[in-house]
């Protein structure tokens, strides 16, 4: 096998040994398939090396061996129903497998006797054909085998097969109800062809019926082969046309024979310089003839990108050669070759586009040459449009930026200019020029130009109205535009025509979605599901309707899945987490989301804003939020949410007299831009509200509903107004209400009604709100949530605590109910039990969820249980405070608990670890006065002296009976009581006393009086 047929198959027929062996979910439709009814089976022959040396061919043989591969690897035929007869040095020595006219005939008698009702067969040859005059002065046609003479006298001898003799074998398949796919590349393959008149036609028509036929050229021409890609013209484009590179017209992943018609036509007429017309034919010409594997049509795409240049010999296999000058040594030509190489197409002064003007102006080479050079890059540029619409098709998760989309569009248009209307691809380049301009609108999200990117689809529809990836481009520009109803239309077309496309399903899925339709959207991401391509898209999607429904637990297992399935989570999976995170309240770990999304792209605007945001809402960064969002705006200048998202940093920090200003103009662009996005009317409204104009805000707000009455968000904005901005509950109340009615899932809104309601003593609206949405939905952790609050406000914490606890239930890692919860345990005295849940809400929360705050209030209950006289509660609440957080005020209330109640070495324990802190002077001054005391009742003389030394450098100011109480130990007795003496006698009361000395102290207090 000679290179260039080993790269060919390596680079071409490899991916389909791969992919054959298995694909995902029954991605993509492959050819005809086998069922109850039939079976396929193929003879393919390829002799290059006649017995008659005179006959000898270079490349039928390679071409036999790729058309055989191909039947094998992706049409799935099995060795023992695919004869393969070849002629060349590395062909097996038996006779069996030499292509003689004896094993030809034995085949096809084979293949006619064993085919059966509902099979498929198919007949490859590569050779030699001829057209001989008999003795009735009729043409008479015959395919050449390897033992056929060179004198061309083929009446009465072996080494023939007569093409009568083929449409007799063709007429018994077909009789039997049998499929026959007939492939000829041999010179002279389409005498029956006559042009002009009707005798011939009807005897077109007559021979071999109901067949499909694929001719490699006219009965006046030969078949042509190159040295350059080391096979006949006809074959090679034969087979890429079949893999898919031909599916360019409707591209729907279906091959309709007059797509691969006018492939032929367009590839091999041109490489040829029209010196060879391929024939396909059938009865159906508009039907399809196989179905495409995406992954199959990328890689015959990117061969036959890689294949592209002028073609420097060529050789008939006829008698006769025709071996054109060596144009490639020409130097422009040579020039030319490299600038296709390097895919320096135009734009520069050695590109292949000005060194092939240069060449028809300058008039260096034969204008066949200029043809060819003309048609390499025609070709060059078109399949590198082809193939970004190609990846389009097959995976819309991976698809480059608009720039990419626009740059391939002026691809075509060169194309354009270099052809003449009324060339056979002509209308097809202008129809994809057409999508990828208005992709590019589309990919960069520059929805002001959405309804020029919706024009273009519909001009280009009307070239092609089967082309399924315009519908589906044209479904997103009308859902966007909220005309959903279009959009379904569009999407549903899409499907009809690629049904194993998963993009427009899982768009439909966002239709329904987008109309709060959540079960109907449901099915359609399942369905994709079952479609190899979109994976990551869907179940992010599905993760999104899930949390969309409170069904955080749900979301986060289809966000998860992401990475089961495609080896790792997408920047948009991560950000998904980071929002569901944020959602149940773990905010430590939605920032750990956001954080590694940023890692992986930090050009992901979504990101940006979203990062920015929570930085923003924690007061966690004073300088990232503002380069995130000038960030974004730059890498997406047309999307609006930057623009409204930068004039609410604007609007909240204002820097000077001119950040609101700015962020008016801001809005004012971000609605203009798009004004399906619902945010930046509130924005606006709440910035005009902080300008005092409240007529203003609500004209903004009111307009925001206008334009997207069919959305959720509008109307709860407007009732956040109504109730934070007007003061006017029962407006906001209303227009709650019209939020959940469009989405009857809508959480924001519950939560805001359920506040309202608290807030005015109204918790029996409340609670029958709360059950009326759990008879129907029990699996949202944040309802339970709501049901706490609530019962948290009437004070009745032991039912407030258990509907906390629900909430957990059902997500472990829902935040909101273990801090919610530490509070109703707290209420309930369950002490330990509230410290220990408050310490996991700080644990998901540490930046709202405070530990020292909540560590006071715990000390606060401590201090009234002692004061009760509940002695063991007020222990374990310090104990459990303590444990929560070890804190300067937590060491030393349990270390003052401990000593009051003669505990002195428990207290001694606590209060010298607290001695070797870095403290405040205050501090300082209240843990030396408990240590001096706490020494005293130990009689540690010296280190009550030293304490009491430290003490009194720190804080001046005289304690009298601190310092009589050392004297005492120190046995200074009488000095210790004329310094009691001076004590005021209030100070020396036993209830005063009790207060601050432990009861030891106290009686040697009282010794010295």
């Amino acid at each position: 096998m000679n290179h260039v047929l080993k790269y060919i198959l390596i680079s071409v027929l490899m991916p389909f040994m791969v992919f054959a062996q298995g694909i995902n979910r029954g991605a993509d439709a492959k050819s005809i398939k086998e069922t109850s009814k039939g079976v396929k089976r193929a003879l393919v022959v390829g002799i290059s090396n006649y017995q008659a040396a005179s006959l000898k061919l270079n490349y039928a043989d390679n071409d036999a061996t790729i058309f055989k591969d191909y039947l094998r690897d992706v049409e799935n035929i099995p060795e023992e129903r695919l004869v393969y007869l070849i002629a060349d040095e590395s062909a097996p020595t038996s006779t069996e497998h030499e292509p003689t006219s004896s094993n030809i005939l034995n085949e096809l008698t084979r293949l006619m006797d064993e085919t059966q009702e509902g099979d498929t067969v198919y007949f490859y040859f590569a050779g030699h054909g001829d057209v001989v005059v008999n003795y009735e002065n009729r043409d008479v046609g015959f395919l050449l085998a390897s033992d056929a003479n060179e004198n061309r006298n083929y009446f009465g001898t072996s080494g023939v097969i007569a093409l009568k003799h083929l449409d007799s074998v063709i007429s018994v398949v077909t009789n039997k109800g049998a499929k026959f796919v007939l492939t000829l590349d041999a010179c002279h393959s389409g005498f029956l062809y006559k042009e002009g008149t009707q005798k011939n036609l009807e005897t077109f028509n007559n021979n071999f019926q109901h067949s499909t036929k694929f001719f490699s050229c006219k009965p006046t021409e030969y078949s042509l082969e190159s040295k350059d890609i080391g096979h006949g013209y006809f074959t090679y484009y034969l087979v890429l046309g079949l893999l898919g590179a031909a599916d360019n017209l409707v591209q729907d992943n279906n091959l309709q024979y007059y797509e691969l018609s006018a492939f032929l036509a367009d590839n091999v007429y041109n490489e040829t310089d029209k010196k060879q017309s391929p024939i396909v034919w059938t009865q159906y010409f508009n039907e399809v003839f196989t179905p495409v594997n995406t992954t199959y049509k990328e890689a015959a795409l990117n061969t036959l990108k890689s294949s592209s240049g002028i073609k420097d010999v060529f050789s008939a296999r006829g008698f006769e050669q025709t071996i054109y000058e060596k144009e490639s040594k020409i130097p422009i030509v040579k020039q030319f070759n490299t600038a296709l190489k390097s895919e320096n197409y135009f734009g520069t002064n050695l590109s292949a586009y000005e060194l092939y003007n240069k060449a028809v102006s300058e008039q260096i080479v034969k204008i066949s040459v200029t043809n060819r050079m003309r048609n390499s890059l025609v070709n060059a540029l078109s399949t590198n449009a082809q193939i970004l619409i190609n990846l389009y098709i097959g995976n819309a998760e991976i698809l480059p930026n608009s720039e990419e989309f626009i740059t391939k569009a002026t691809y075509l248009e060169v194309c354009l200019e270099l052809l003449d209307k009324d060339a056979f691809n002509y209308d097809r380049l202008y129809m994809s020029k057409l999508f990828l301009e208005a992709y590019s609108i589309i990919r960069a999200r520059q929805y002001s130009k959405y309804p020029e990117a919706k024009e273009k689809l519909v001009e280009a529809l009307k070239i092609e109205n089967r082309a399924a990836y315009i519908h589906n481009a044209l479904g997103i520009v009308l859902n966007h535009e909220n005309n959903y109803k279009e959009a379904d239309f569009h999407y549903k077309k899409a499907i009809a025509l690629i049904p194993s496309w998963s993009f427009p399903v899982n768009n439909l899925g966002v239709n329904y979605y987008e109309q709060y339709q959540y079960k109907e959207a449901k099915k359609y991401y399942y369905e994709a599901l079952k479609l190899k391509g979109s994976y990551g898209n869907v179940l992010n999607n599905l993760g999104a309707i899930s949390q969309n429904q409170g069904k955080y637990l749900e979301a986060e297992y289809y966000f998860h899945r992401v990475k089961e399935i495609e080896g790792d989570y997408s920047v948009t999976t991560m950000r998904n987490l980071g929002s569901l995170y944020e959602n149940k309240g773990n905010i430590k770990k939605a920032i750990e989301w956001y954080q590694r999304a940023f890692e992986k792209d930090s050009t992901d605007v979504y990101i940006l804003y979203d990062y920015s945001e929570i930085l923003n809402d924690y007061n966690l960064d004073s300088k990232k939020p503002e380069e995130f969002l000038k960030k974004a705006i730059a890498l997406e200048p047309f999307f609006s949410r930057g623009y409204a998202e930068y004039a609410d940093f604007l609007r909240r920090y204002p820097k000077d007299e001119n950040s609101l200003k700015e962020a008016d103009s801001l809005y004012n662009f971000a609605i203009s831009n798009d004004p399906f996005y619902t945010w930046s009317y509130a924005g606006r409204g709440w910035l005009y509200d902080k300008l005092d104009d409240k007529d203003k805000a609500l004209q903004s707000f009111e307009e925001g509903i206008k334009i997207n009455s069919n959305k959720a968000k509008p109307y709860h904005n407007l009732a956040t107004y109504y109730r934070s901005g007007l003061s006017n509950d029962i407006k906001a109340e209303e227009y709650y209400f019209k939020a959940i009615k469009k989405d009857s899932f809508y959480m924001p809104s519950y939560k805001s009604l359920i506040s309202l309601y608290n807030s005015n003593d109204e918790e029996q609206k409340s609670l029958e709100l709360i059950n009326n949405v759990l008879s129907w939905n029990n699996e949202a952790p944040d309802i339970y949530n709501l049901l706490g609050n609530t019962y948290f406000e009437l004070g009745d914490f032991k039912a407030a605590s258990k509907a906390y606890e629900q909430s957990i239930a059902i997500d472990s890692t829902y935040a909101k109910g273990y801090s919610n919860l530490a509070y109703g345990l707290l209420q309930n005295e369950h002490y330990k039990k509230a410290a220990e849940t408050y310490k996991k809400a700080y644990h998901y929360n540490p930046y709202k969820n405070n530990l020292e705050s909540f560590s006071k209030l715990m000390l606060a209950k401590a201090r009234k249980k002692n004061r009760n006289q509940e002695y063991e509660t007020a222990e374990l609440i310090l104990k459990s405070a303590k444990d929560l957080v070890t804190t300067n005020e937590t060491i030393f209330a349990l270390g003052e608990y401990y000593y009051l109640k003669n505990q002195t070495l428990a207290a001694q324990e606590l209060i010298n670890e607290l001695v070797q802190l870095e403290l405040s002077k205050t501090w300082q001054i209240k843990t030396l006065d408990l240590a001096i005391k706490i020494e005293i009742d130990l009689s540690n003389k010296t280190q009550a002296i030293a304490y009491l030394s430290i003490l009194k450098e720190i804080n001046p100011s005289p304690n009298l009976v601190l310092d009589a109480l050392v004297l005492e130990i120190d046995g200074k007795n009488r000095e210790a009581k004329e310094l009691i003496k001076k004590v005021n006698p209030l100070l020396l009361d036993e209830k005063f006393l009790s207060k601050k000395f432990s009861s030891q102290s106290i009686q040697l207090i009282n010794t010295l009086k």
